[in-house]
């Protein structure tokens, strides 16, 4: 390790540099929609990078939304000056809500940035996906509907090394794929919309693997359906086993969409093998379940899937 580096610290953007797909996934340069045309627009032209801070330029000139001037008048009253001397109130202290929730949700979506970089989908790193995406939503909703306090913030981002590290994540990706930085509010947007996608993507693999953990408990050790247990719950109208196989419908029907995108990997190295996996197991156990339940129609739809799958390994 190098003298001085924190053991905590990687390569943000590194993180990102083998998604190929990151072009597909901005597609075309931003448009403003009908909702970004009645957003504040700020006049950047000609105005430093956003990141210019960031990257040690001078303070106030990297502000990404206009000329970033917050110095108060000198010019005060004697009047002014008495008032600044009066008895504080508990107006004086009261929080932020924004700037707290943003730096508890920035240390949760750097979290996140770290299991991704691993390439980490188990089903530990639900959670870790699910918090870094409120992070996210939090960051969109303050550029998005309170524009002026997200400039206020701007000090607080500037100064919170988990805050700083989100930003310069979110806005050197997007300049990876249009060559600049976002400049106004509406690319800023953008820039942590589609990079929302990529944990949206992450926290479904995570979900997958936390489904195939579920599924074990309805198969025997030495492999094959436990069907006198399923027979029994299906039997009893067991609800837990119900609600399992309500939720595998929806998973094996994302993991097939995993396949069909081929975004497949679940587990460094597999190469989709294990998702293949699960669509397969998954699929017998839904097949067998159906046709106890007497749905002859959905019952015979999984067993052809399940076919398919075990005898090619399905990839794109």
């Amino acid at each position: 390790m190098a003298p001085g580096k924190n053991q905590d610290d990687f390569d943000l953007e590194g993180a990102f540099n083998d998604d190929l797909g990151l072009d597909d996934l901005f597609g075309e340069k931003p448009k403003p929609s009908e909702a970004g045309q009645n957003r504040d627009r700020f006049n950047t032209e000609g105005a430093p990078s956003p990141l210019d801070e960031l990257d040690g330029g001078p303070a106030g000139q990297g502000a990404p939304f206009g000329d970033g001037d917050f110095t108060i008048d000198d010019d005060s009253s004697e009047e002014d000056n008495f008032h600044e001397e009066r008895r504080r109130s508990s107006k004086d202290f009261e929080l932020n809500m924004d700037a707290i929730l943003l730096t508890a949700q920035s240390a949760m979506i750097m979290e996140g940035i770290k299991a991704y970089s691993n390439k980490d989908f188990s089903p530990a790193t639900l959670p870790i996906y699910n918090e870094a995406l409120k992070g996210i939503d939090l960051y969109i909703k303050i550029i998005d509907r309170n524009p002026n306090n997200y400039v206020k913030l701007k000090k607080l981002i500037d100064t919170d090394i988990d805050c700083q590290r989100v930003e310069n994540t979110v806005f050197n990706l997007f300049k990876k794929v249009f060559s600049r930085l976002p400049d106004d509010n509406v690319e800023k947007i953008l820039a942590f919309e589609k990079f929302r996608l990529l944990f949206e993507s992450a926290l479904n693999k995570a979900s997958i693997s936390a489904s195939s953990k579920m599924i074990k408990k309805y198969y025997l050790i030495t492999g094959g359906i436990d069907e006198k247990k399923v027979s029994s719950m299906v039997e009893s109208r067991n609800r837990e086993i119900m609600s399992d196989m309500n939720s595998l419908t929806g998973h094996v029907q994302m993991a097939m969409d995993m396949v069909k995108n081929g975004n497949f990997e679940l587990v460094k190295g597999l190469r989709g093998k294990d998702l293949n996996a699960y669509i397969i197991n998954g699929t017998e156990l839904l097949a067998h379940y159906f046709g106890l339940m007497g749905n002859t129609q959905v019952a015979s739809h999984y067993r052809r899937i399940h076919g398919n799958f075990k005898k090619y390994f399905i990839t794109k």
